[in-house]
């Protein structure tokens, strides 16, 4: 397990934390191609080869990692630039003339100098520099209105602290924001690409693209502004063709997307354009058993919609729900079986219009393995199964064990219990459970009992929250405990009711610590 130990300020107490779940093996990717196929009324299907999102791992099979157009060699110093000059010729690289002086700088620094940046194929860049420190560089899109887009920056360079590092942003002529990306639109890190932005231009007229480092963006004293003439970016433009339309419904779905190689993602734009309208996207899930990650866009201020996404099967039964995706969160189906599925899109007030729009960026992981399945019958204590428990040591050489454990509500009211053990000479024990923050279809409450049938502690239920439920630092004396995991009445026992949650024995009183 990836597991990283930290020490909390304000408790002063010794803190063990773990990678989030959602956030886990979200690094480390690069943009390649798929194949998506579009069923057309009467026509069957048609295989188009469009630029799906794109995120692959490093390690793709050999061959079939993608390249990337090289923005510039971002070499050499340029020219002095002292003394005068009449216009920006007369001045060295990365200088232009002001007040007949040469100085570092360049032209697109305003609405007013923006550049064009024309629809192409993604992989026809334009260039840019961001110098001096704090520069910001615009540029300018010329829409029809009704484009799905994607903007790409790339960077070739770095400086003694590290590969450079651009934030883009999109903008309407009067200021209003579209969208931002710093890495992946949906905020994971991505390789091979610098940021990645997807968006819908509902009207007509100019849209801008604003560039500029982190540094510029993020308050952080150890991370100030960057600039420089070998800072070179290259920026592309593509119009994109993978979008929700119309007619659709649930027995004909406008279009149809596969996950067959894990760690790629796959994205799609919807528009919910009237009110109670709701979207399809036919789900074929060929890796069996792989994590699901259903993900939007971060940054989703400039669409009016309120986002509500729903994962079913041929049979109708649900495996997410969950709403504000992306802004709120990804939802999340761990060891998914192979299969047929359909994404349902809508508005969650039951909204829509030209402006409701949408990108579902999709993607498949290998399952981690670390969370034990209960095993059936386990509905009380004499059937409890044993968690599994891994002793741990923090950087301060604090002991601890670590139990993670999974389930599944087999009807509402459901019961599942795990026996822990508590073997230090003080125990301070947390146990931490999500469910409905990842979009399962209920939430548990736990409880924690001794030996002899006493309830210490109780963690209630909360649906939307995360965590779902959590009990937090009761001290214990050591012997043998149990975990009680009880799911709500109105639990149907479908696919949807899972639940993992965490279990902590801890030789000091924790500080700090991570959910499933």
């Amino acid at each position: 397990m990836d597991l990283m130990f930290r020490r909390s300020g304000a408790l002063g107490s010794p803190a063990l934390c773990r990678t989030p779940l959602g956030e886990n093996g979200r690094a480390d990717v690069t943009e390649r191609h798929l194949t998506v196929t579009r069923a057309l009324r009467g026509r069957g299907p048609l295989a188009l080869l469009l630029g799906l999102a794109a995120c692959a791992a490093d390690k793709a099979p050999a061959g079939e990692e993608d390249e990337v157009v090289d923005p510039g060699d971002g070499g050499g110093a340029g020219d002095a630039g002292d003394g005068s000059c009449d216009d920006d010729s007369d001045c060295g690289r990365g200088k232009i003339c002001v007040e007949q002086a040469c100085v570092a700088g360049d032209r697109n620094n305003s609405a007013d100098e923006a550049e064009a940046l024309r629809f192409g194929d993604g992989e026809t860049f334009a260039e840019g520099t961001i110098n001096p420190a704090g520069d910001r560089d615009w540029w300018v899109i010329e829409a029809d209105g009704g484009e799905y887009i994607r903007v790409v920056t790339v960077v070739d360079g770095e400086d003694d602290d590290g590969p450079y590092d651009t934030v883009l942003r999109i903008e309407r002529a009067n200021g209003k924001p579209v969208t931002s990306a710093n890495e992946f639109a949906t905020g994971s890190g991505v390789s091979g690409v610098d940021a990645v932005a997807f968006a819908y231009l509902d009207e007509p007229g100019l849209y801008y693209v604003i560039v500029e480092d982190i540094g510029a963006v993020v308050e952080d004293e150890e991370r100030p502004p960057e600039g420089s003439v070998d800072y070179v970016y290259g920026i592309a433009l593509q119009e994109w063709g993978a979008a929700l339309g119309e007619p659709d419904s649930a027995e004909a779905p406008s279009l149809i997307a596969t996950l067959d190689t894990d760690r790629i993602w796959v994205s799609v734009g919807a528009l919910i354009d009237a009110p109670g309208d709701v979207d399809h996207l036919a789900l074929e899930v060929l890796l069996d058993g792989y994590d699901l990650f259903l993900d939007g866009n971060d940054d989703l201020s400039g669409s009016d919609l309120a986002p509500r996404l729903r994962l079913v099967d041929d049979a109708g039964q649900v495996f997410l729900a969950k709403d504000d995706v992306g802004p709120e969160g990804t939802a999340y189906f761990p060891g998914l079986p192979a299969g047929s599925y359909r994404v349902e899109l809508s508005d969650a007030a039951g909204a829509g219009g030209p402006n409701h729009w949408f990108f579902l960026h999709a993607i498949a992981r290998e399952a981690i393995d670390a969370y034990a399945f209960e095993s059936e019958p386990n509905d009380s204590a004499p059937s409890a199964d044993v968690v599994e428990q891994t002793e741990l040591e923090n950087s301060g050489g604090n002991l601890f064990t670590e139990g993670a454990v999974e389930g599944l509500a087999d009807a509402g009211a459901d019961e599942d219990w795990f026996r822990f053990e508590a073997d230090y000479e003080a125990n301070w024990v947390v146990v931490c459970a999500n469910a409905g923050a990842y979009g399962a279809t209920s939430t548990p409450s736990i409880e924690v009992y001794d030996a002899l049938g006493e309830l210490l502690a109780t963690g209630p239920a909360s649906p939307e929250g995360s965590p779902g439920a959590l009990i937090e630092n009761i001290e214990l004396e050591p012997g043998s405990y149990h975990l009680r995991v009880v799911h709500p009445a109105e639990a149907l026992g479908g696919p949807g009711d899972w639940y993992r949650a965490l279990v902590y024995v801890a030789s000091f009183e924790v500080g700090g610590y991570s959910c499933p």
